[in-house]
């Protein structure tokens, strides 16, 4: 099955996927093992396809999505002996099919921005993805997020600040971006998934998007 996954992935066919996710029980468990894949592509076409099947899922069988959320938790810690780089992203994902659903999770989501500081750097970009993801369906569920976000704006990782402006343009908190004008002309670069595709881009780019744009989805 990995191997068939990976190969929709790579054609970006995600609705076979999703049709697989409706036959098969074991297709998210795969999708999250190739969240570890060595092609970052592959790793955000996964993470996007996470999405896709917990929108079909969360319709049909919600408890199977809840035990994967707390899988995904668990494999961020150092008990796991895998830490899975990607869960953040992959648990804003599944929140995001159904936040009412899944509305227990979005506080263990916020408070993944309390990460001890040795271990938050890896982490902090996709957790500020997840956070968005969930924002762009249930903007008022991440409001006491919004703190430790605006924090973000200031991070010494070019990838974090861009994160972070990304994800308060997807939550509609363009005031607390305009409380910050030196964003427009920050050059640090980032890599966004867009489109089902990588792009390149910068800080300056994302504040301008943020701040010009309506929130509308990242992956179509």
């Amino acid at each position: 099955m990995k191997s068939q996954l990976q190969a929709w992935l790579a054609c970006a066919e995600f609705q076979r996927v999703v049709n697989a996710a409706s036959d098969c029980g074991r297709t998210v468990s795969t999708l999250i093992t190739l969240t570890y894949a060595a092609d970052p592509l592959i790793r955000w076409r996964a993470i996007d396809a996470i999405g896709r099947c917990a929108v079909h899922l969360s319709r049909i069988r919600p408890e199977s999505l809840k035990n994967y959320l707390r899988r995904l938790f668990w494999l961020m810690s150092d008990e796991s002996g895998a830490v899975a780089w990607r869960a953040p992203e992959a648990i804003g994902e599944i929140v995001r099919s159904d936040p009412q659903a899944f509305a227990d999770f979005i506080p263990m989501t916020i408070k993944l921005l309390d990460l001890e500081p040795e271990d938050r750097p890896p982490f902090l970009p996709g957790i500020l993805y997840a956070l968005g993801r969930i924002g762009e369906a249930a903007p008022s569920s991440v409001v006491k997020a919004l703190p430790g976000i605006i924090d973000s704006l200031t991070e010494a990782d070019s990838q974090s600040r861009a994160m972070a402006v990304w994800c308060l343009g997807r939550i509609g908190a363009r005031d607390a971006l305009s409380q910050h004008p030196e964003l427009a002309n920050d050059h640090g670069k980032a890599i966004i998934y867009r489109e089902k595709q990588l792009m390149e881009t910068t800080v300056s780019s994302l504040m301008h998007d943020a701040l010009a744009t309506n929130p509308s989805r990242s992956a179509d």
